[in-house]
Formats: structure tokens, C-alpha cells, sequence
């Protein structure tokens, strides 16, 4: 197993950056953090994934949970062309939610890479949190 401790140093030194206080990010298991900034509630993780050997670093915040069937199909659509527009994140759908979500391989990563990374997915949950909700009735998280 290869020792994270520089990523993890790295993720932390992203977080001082954003003027948010490490420790108060971390969660119990080392290498996953959830912090706040503006109406986003970004979760980061540094993980080993054995089906692929290798490590990934992502970053993901829900945006909304879509309660209206009707409106379900033009939602979608609308995600999918989104998509094409974001830069290095994308959005996704698990269980009920919509999250923005960035994964990459955490070899040959750096701090700016990171904290890019970090703060995208924080911004574009945050904005698309109040467009979604203001269009499609959608629930804020």
C-alpha cells in the first residue's frame, strides 16, 4: 500500500487555502473530508480502488434531489447538455440525488490540480443548486 500522507497533506493545505480549518473537515476513516463553502457541501475522498489497482482522488457535492416525474425528461436533457459545458467534472445521479463529481488517478497529482478540482465541483454545485430548484421545483440540499 502506498503511504498517502503527501496527498493527504496536500488535500489539507486546499482546505487552509479556502480558509477552512483542516481538522474540522476530517472525517473518521483518513482520507475523506466533507467541508462547506457557500450553499456546497463538497465530500473529497483519497481512496485505494482494488478493482482498478490504483488510487483516486474525487471530489463530489450533491446539488438536488428531483421530485417532479414530469419535469424528470426535460431535467435530464438538460444535466446531459450541462455536462458537456463543465470543465474535469460531470454530473451524476445516485439513488435520488444529483451530484457534481470529479474523479482522476491521484498519481502525478499536485496542489493547484487539487485545489481546482476542489473548488469546481464546490462552485458548480452551488450554482446549479438554485438553478435547478428555481426551474424544476427540485429539492436544495
Amino acid at each position: 500500500m502506498q503511504d498517502l500522507t503527501p496527498y493527504y497533506q496536500m488535500v489539507e493545505r486546499c482546505f487552509t487555502a479556502l480558509g477552512i480549518a483542516p481538522e474540522t473537515a476530517r472525517l473518521e476513516q483518513p482520507g475523506e473530508w466533507t467541508v462547506t463553502k457557500g450553499d456546497a457541501t463538497i465530500h473529497v475522498f483519497l481512496k485505494y480502488v482494488e478493482q482498478n489497482k490504483d488510487y483516486y482522488f474525487w471530489a463530489v457535492a450533491p446539488v438536488c434531489e428531483i421530485t417532479g416525474e414530469e419535469q424528470r425528461k426535460f431535467f435530464y436533457e438538460e444535466l446531459l447538455e450541462t455536462n458537456h459545458t463543465l470543465y474535469s467534472a460531470a454530473f451524476t445521479k445516485y439513488d435520488k440525488w444529483i451530484y457534481v463529481k470529479t474523479i482522476r488517478e491521484l498519481r502525478g497529482m499536485d496542489v493547484d490540480e487539487m485545489y481546482n478540482l476542489i473548488t469546481r465541483v464546490g462552485n458548480y454545485a452551488d450554482m446549479y443548486n438554485d438553478i435547478f430548484w428555481a426551474k424544476y421545483a427540485a429539492v436544495k440540499v
